[in-house]
């Protein structure tokens, strides 16, 4: 936190490149003004949500405002992309060394009995198949843009890690994104629904015809365990978002005593539930803000080139879906939040500016 804020301390006044306008200006303004009133309006620590107010305006302006100052090249966007693939490609090796019994009883029921899947270097399972998910996005990200093959081997290496974690959403997540990425990825779109097909086809093929495969996603497909237990969570606190804090939420440290007191957990399993009790509407409005300008972004670098849109429009879509089942707050101080913020944020910002200027040097 302490070089963060020597590295804000040096943008703003040293360089003297500090500077708000248009949506940025209405984020952040309405942001603050909602963080402010939650505390004031709830019965938690005024410090402790007015500190984690000015940590995410920090955030804000590392991942927002100094990357769209920022000049780039699309070779940076490939450092960054394989960056992020060689460091979960060792993160899997790591993973297959020692939790080599659990690749080769994938389909051993018993292994899912007593432990819910592994999780790599990461501290659970579901932190590694949101990065895994990543890593199946710049690994396709760097297919599409340099056509070389050997990607393909980071894609399948990195999906048989999900089914090892046994991560659902980043299964589901990844497969989607791989689909949309063989659909898009050159003209002939035709020639790629068959490939696609065929895929799906052969999937389908050894999860009817091998009884062992069969029988692991037929059973771990019908648990429901996890699902239910977050709707009971949702069930417990929708009811509290009422009257002024259905507008202004009841701010951090007070919804941490709430989700305690009224679903006996201690953690949050939604970043729209986080959002909603802690700012109420009016931090879902900035929330839905910046994530509209990321998804109108996303489609402005579509229509210059498609391969690079459809890269920033997946990294956008999974970390909506995550944030469905797990609470990674953008613009957070917590690694996880982080990396959702990198890819969600300012991947966008980064490709947009690279493109133009490789338009404009044409």
């Amino acid at each position: 936190m302490f070089g963060i804020l020597f590295f804000c301390y040096n943008a703003c006044v040293k360089e003297r490149v500090f500077r708000v306008r248009g949506t940025e200006f209405v984020y952040l303004s309405l942001f603050c003004a909602v963080s402010i009133l939650s505390a004031f309006l709830s019965e938690g620590s005024l410090v402790s949500d007015v500190e984690a107010m000015l940590f995410q305006v920090i955030m804000f302006f590392i991942f927002y405002q100094t990357t769209s100052w920022q000049d780039y090249n699309t070779s940076d966007i490939y450092r960054f992309f394989s960056l992020i693939v060689n460091f979960m490609m060792i993160a899997c090796v790591y993973n297959l060394i020692f939790n080599f019994s659990s690749f080769i009883h994938l389909t051993d029921n018993n292994l899912y009995d007593t432990a819910t899947g592994v999780s790599s270097v990461f501290d659970n399972k579901n932190a590694f198949g949101l990065f895994l998910t990543y890593g199946i996005i710049g690994a396709m990200g760097l297919k599409m843009t340099t056509k070389e093959k050997k990607w393909n081997f980071y894609v399948i290496f990195f999906m048989l890690n999900a089914l090892v974690a046994l991560c659902r959403t980043a299964i589901v997540v990844s497969a989607l994104v791989i689909a949309c990425c063989i659909l898009l990825d050159s003209k002939k779109i035709f020639r790629n629904i068959i490939i696609l097909v065929a895929i799906i086809g052969i999937c389908l093929l050894i999860i009817n015809f091998v009884p062992a495969i069969h029988d692991f996603v037929v059973r771990n497909s019908e648990s429901t365990s996890s699902v239910d237990s977050r709707v009971d969570q949702w069930e417990s606190l929708l009811p509290l978002v009422k009257g002024e804090h259905a507008v202004f939420g009841y701010g951090p440290s007070f919804s941490k005593i709430l989700t305690k007191m009224y679903s006996a957990k201690s953690y949050f399993h939604s970043t729209y539930l986080y959002i909603i009790l802690c700012y109420g509407w009016l931090g879902v409005l900035c929330f839905s803000i910046i994530v509209i300008d990321a998804l109108k972004r996303s489609i402005r670098i579509l229509r210059m080139k498609y391969s690079y849109g459809v890269v920033c429009l997946a990294s956008v879509f999974a970390y909506l879906v995550f944030s469905l089942s797990e609470k990674y707050m953008l613009f957070d101080t917590p690694v996880v939040s982080m990396t959702v913020t990198a890819f969600t944020i300012s991947i966008p910002l980064m490709v947009e500016k690279a493109i133009k200027k490789e338009i404009r040097e044409k």
